[in-house]
């Protein structure tokens, strides 16, 4: 996630790409560039794992961390 910041303050566009417990560690970092800004364009896709496919919980966070920096979510119908 430091990384596509550090690239997206330079100017160009970048992308971060993590499971949702991935999030909780870069949590610092994503709310950080939501009160500074960027000058390039950041994505930040976060898959989140509700039937614990491949997790050990069951989370369906990435609603939250959109709402706290303000941040619009897309979000597919399905699968």
């Amino acid at each position: 996630m430091e990384v596509a910041v550090g690239v997206s303050l330079t100017g160009a566009r970048s992308i971060g790409n993590m499971k949702h417990v991935g999030l909780y560690v870069a949590a610092y970092s994503v709310n950080q560039v939501s009160y500074i800004g960027t000058s390039g364009e950041l994505v930040l896709c976060v898959a989140d794992d509700l039937g614990m496919h491949s997790s050990q919980n069951h989370q369906d966070i990435h609603h939250y961390y959109a709402r706290f920096p303000n941040s619009p979510l897309l979000e597919p119908s399905d699968s």
